[in-house]
């Protein structure tokens, strides 16, 4: 399904631009060409439907965000100086910004994730203050009248650090927007995570 129908194999065959806008580094597509990983699960949809991954040059360009919002991870595993360090407050404006340019952009944020795993509590609590204030950031800049945020999880992890697995926690699903337009985002059933594709497209048709 990933790579055949996918929300955003849907959303083209529909003629409506997405944009998954995480910049990706070099040594990721590199390990891809060799076959030593492969693609994470909303890459591949990404991929598969056409969409190209961003890479440094969006990066560079403000076209593009990277996994930790700010550019920190960049400058600190890839030694790359260049690349543009933001507060997370900045990170937020720019992920508001780069909404504008197409109707569906998605943004996967798996650093919590990993802190879930890593159950480390102080980096943990750093990672929601980042968070924190890259939403703050977000909602500063946003159109409330014309632009709707979709924040929810596939799963559990980071809200119970005394496991390392995922848990079975219902997930929350935040709607962020003018109350017209939660309104009709609600007009499909919210009862799991397999009905949020259709909720997206059905959304975006309405408009």
């Amino acid at each position: 399904a990933l790579r055949a129908d996918s929300l955003f194999h849907r959303l083209r065959r529909a003629g409506l631009h997405a944009d998954l806008c995480n910049a990706y580094p070099r040594p990721y597509f590199e390990a891809l060409r060799r076959g030593r990983r492969i693609p994470g699960a909303v890459a591949m949809a990404a991929q598969a439907s056409g969409l190209p991954l961003h890479t440094r040059a969006d990066l560079l360009a403000g076209q593009a965000l990277s996994a930790d919002f700010t550019g920190a991870a960049w400058r600190e595993h890839f030694d790359d100086p260049q690349v543009p360090l933001l507060s997370p407050r900045q990170a937020g404006m720019r992920l508001a910004a780069l909404t504008q340019t197409r109707p569906f952009t998605f943004f996967e944020y798996w650093l919590s994730d990993v802190a879930g795993h890593r159950r480390e509590r102080p980096a943990a609590l750093r990672l929601l203050a980042d968070l924190d204030g890259v939403l703050g950031g977000l909602l500063a800049a946003w159109d409330f009248q014309h632009g709707l945020i979709v924040l929810t999880s596939d799963h559990g992890n980071l809200e119970d650090l005394r496991v390392r697995h995922h848990t079975r926690n219902p997930v929350p699903l935040l709607l962020i927007g003018a109350p017209a337009l939660r309104a009709r985002f609600r007009r499909f059933a919210l009862q799991n995570l397999c009905h949020l594709a259709p909720a997206i497209q059905y959304f975006l048709a309405m408009r």
